[in-house]
């Protein structure tokens, strides 16, 4: 089984000395009553320092969620359920915090997040409404003009340094209508803010992430099912789509969209593929793993969510007096492409010895899902090479200057006995020089 590399975290604004799941569901009354008032409690900053410290120790990165509440918890005026119950009371007050409050919150934890931006996969929105879903806020915080509010503050901190996620479609549409003036697909993606679907091909909407929302201005005609899941896929496929699935479904209900992004997808392994799916949040639905254990579908799941980089072929050949011809032929075969940049290294070595290392130019985030992409380079090399055996590598290092050199974050490719974990080297050719 592969290492384990990316976690979710659900962070307690309300009491930091909780875990997410026992979060409390009334946080004006906390702040009210607790010394700080409205001021973040000073414990959640070294609490999240040390927390993504703890992360980058131990060679993770993190998608990070903010909330005040988690309907249900354990601390909650319903002490017997558990945040994975499906039949948890929900008419408790789950309140969130004024969207000021929230802005201001949001600043100050912002220096944490950007100093840490490198092992920071992805930003959820949070912050809104229960579970920061944006929804069943307390706080008059469902309204576009409150949510373009946070959008503006949210990306200004935090864009291009980590990739960031929202929870609705209407969401971004509004947004792209406020930046832009209109919901041009150029203009929704220019936005830079992926997706996560907290109900992920878990019903015929998606716990109504795909139904019509009202937008005011300037259109008055809600944006239809189609153009939501249009809007979905679009910003999935150029950034994120953090997934969680909460229960099997078999798509037979599913309305077809034969003007926008896909027709009707036929089952859960082609809605994951249609909408780019990057990482799944897998803690709350254990009866769904085991249905797909059960019928089949668990390893394909798996060895399908996000990018799977594969070498096909590779060949070094003479192309000239001075240099070498190497080309490559890679293919993505999972659900998403590599969420950053990630550059590509050519190493070449001798008896252990580099005899070559330079990055080629090619960026892996351009290798999309599906069709194989060949790439050809001319190596300047061939007055270094004496007769002998040559082991040739591909290295794909984080992007990160502060991750360059780790091993651990290093991207090996999918291919059986190529990688190698502890020095992130893919070993692609074994080369003979003859005299």
């Amino acid at each position: 089984m592969a290492p384990i590399d990316l976690v979710h975290a659900q962070i307690c604004l309300s009491d930091p000395d909780v875990v997410y799941s026992q979060c409390p569901n009334d946080y004006p009354h906390n702040a009210a009553n607790s010394p700080y008032g409205f001021t973040l409690n000073p414990k959640v900053i070294p609490l999240l320092a040390q927390g993504l410290q703890n992360a980058r120790d131990a060679g993770l990165k993190v998608i990070l969620r903010f909330t005040y509440n988690w309907p249900c918890s354990t601390s909650s005026d319903q002490p017997e359920a558990s945040a994975a119950s499906t039949t948890c009371d929900r008419s408790g007050p789950d309140r969130d915090a004024p969207i000021d409050v929230i802005l201001d919150h949001m600043r100050a934890l912002a220096p944490v997040i950007q100093a840490n931006s490198d092992i920071v996969y992805a930003l959820q929105a949070g912050f809104i409404g229960q579970w920061g879903e944006w929804h069943d806020s307390t706080s008059g915080n469902d309204d576009k003009h409150v949510h373009n509010k946070f959008l503006d503050e949210f990306t200004r901190l935090f864009r291009p340094s980590v990739q960031l996620e929202v929870r609705r479609p209407y969401a971004i549409l509004d947004y792209s209508r406020y930046v832009f003036g209109d919901t041009e697909d150029a203009h929704v993606v220019a936005l830079g803010l992926g997706m996560h679907d907290d109900y992920f091909g878990s019903n015929v909407d998606d716990s109504q992430t795909f139904l019509p929302e009202a937008s005011t201005d300037p259109d008055p005609t809600p944006y239809s099912t189609c153009i939501l899941r249009h809007a979905a896929a679009l910003v999935a496929q150029a950034y994120t789509m953090t997934g969680e699935t909460s229960h099997t479904y078999d798509f037979s209900d599913r309305i077809p969209c034969n003007r926008h992004y896909a027709p009707k997808p036929k089952s859960y392994l082609e809605f994951a593929a249609d909408y780019s799916l990057s990482t799944l949040q897998i803690r709350f639905a254990e009866e769904v793993w085991k249905d797909w254990i059960e019928t089949g579908l668990y390893d394909t799941i798996l060895a399908s969510i996000g990018p799977h980089i594969s070498l096909l072929s590779a060949s070094f050949t003479s192309s000239g007096p001075e240099t070498i011809r190497l080309t490559l032929n890679l293919q993505n075969t999972g659900w998403a492409s590599i969420a950053n940049s990630r550059p590509l290294w050519l190493y070449v070595d001798h008896a252990g010895s580099p005899v070559y290392a330079q990055p080629l130019p090619v960026d892996l985030k351009s290798i999309k899902p599906g069709s194989p992409s060949t790439i050809a380079f001319d190596v300047p090399m061939r007055d270094r090479l004496t007769s002998g055996t040559y082991g040739v590598y591909l290295f794909a290092p984080d992007p990160s200057p502060r991750l360059a050199g780790d091993a651990r974050y290093a991207l090996l490719l999918e291919d059986e006995d190529i990688g190698d974990p502890a020095t992130g080297l893919n070993r692609i050719l074994s080369v003979a020089v003859a005299p």
